[in-house]
Parts: C-alpha cells; sequence; structure tokens
C-alpha cells in the first residue's frame, strides 16, 4: 500500500517509517504523543496488534464481566398482556412456540417462502384470538381465505 509523503506548514507532524514493514509515512503529532502513529496502515496494525495482551487492569476488568442478567420473560414480565394480547402479537407468540407451519393441514400444500413471506400461515380456529395453541390450525393463504370467508358466512 502507497501512502503519501506531504509536508504542510499549517499541520504538525513528522514523517516516520511503519514499525512493521518499513514504509515511510506521515504521522500527525498528537497520534504520536498518545502512542500512536507506528504504523503506516490498517493492515500493518492488524500485524502489529497480533500476539500482543491487554494490560493487567484491562484483564482484570475483562475477567469481573458480570454474567448475563437473566430478564424475566413470559408471565412474570411486567409487560405481558396476558389474554389481552393484539392480533400480531398472538401469532408471534403462537409462532415462537410452535414454529413456522410445515404444510397446509387442509390441502397439504408444503411451506416455502415466496417473496419475503412464508405461503403457509396460522390460522384462529374459533376467531375469539385467546392465547391458546390448540387454537390455531397451519392453513396456506388461499385456504386460509375460504376458511374465514365460511366462517363470517356462518356468524353472519
Amino acid at each position: 500500500m502507497k501512502n503519501i509523503l506531504f509536508k504542510a506548514h499549517n499541520i504538525k507532524g513528522e514523517n516516520r517509517n511503519c514499525v512493521v514493514c518499513g514504509n515511510k509515512f506521515w504521522a500527525y503529532r498528537y497520534r504520536i504523543k498518545q502512542g500512536r502513529g507506528k504504523v503506516c496502515s490498517h493492515e500493518c496494525a492488524n500485524k502489529y496488534q497480533l500476539g500482543q495482551h491487554h494490560s493487567q487492569k484491562t484483564e482484570f476488568k475483562i475477567g469481573n464481566i458480570p454474567a448475563k442478567r437473566e430478564y424475566p420473560r413470559g408471565i412474570s414480565h411486567p409487560n405481558w398482556m396476558g389474554q389481552k394480547v393484539g392480533y400480531f402479537a398472538l401469532h408471534l407468540w403462537v409462532t415462537k412456540w410452535r414454529g413456522k407451519p410445515k404444510k397446509c393441514e387442509h390441502c397439504g400444500l408444503e411451506g416455502k417462502k415466496v417473496g419475503r413471506r412464508w405461503n403457509i400461515e396460522w390460522a384462529n380456529i374459533d376467531r375469539k384470538y385467546r392465547r391458546c395453541l390448540k387454537d390455531f390450525i397451519a392453513l396456506c393463504k388461499s385456504c386460509h381465505t375460504i376458511y374465514d370467508n365460511n366462517l363470517i358466512r356462518q356468524c353472519g
């Protein structure tokens, strides 16, 4: 990697030699004061840092990272809605616990991705939208539409 050397009267710095590859490069004085400005490129920086260890203070901090905190989940979470859950969140909950449906329970169509969406959906059986996993069946889009329309005709 070629680095362009330059001198400007208003910029304070100096030409230095890379400690890894020996190429000359320009380094600002403030970077040199910070203990940086030793390498000419990202590649050389990666090679320079290879095998270096953290200070004892940093090693101590890394070793004392607390274990991942367990957050309340499900019913014990303060935002748990119970049976007052919305339509979208209920379907996410069903997908979380039952997974993506593999095939349509009515026509037997295998599940696959169509565009950005899955072609098999979870359909609510009694249309009360309760948090009950047995209250959902897997249907393809066309069977789901027919199922919902028949239920509307029966109820209306």
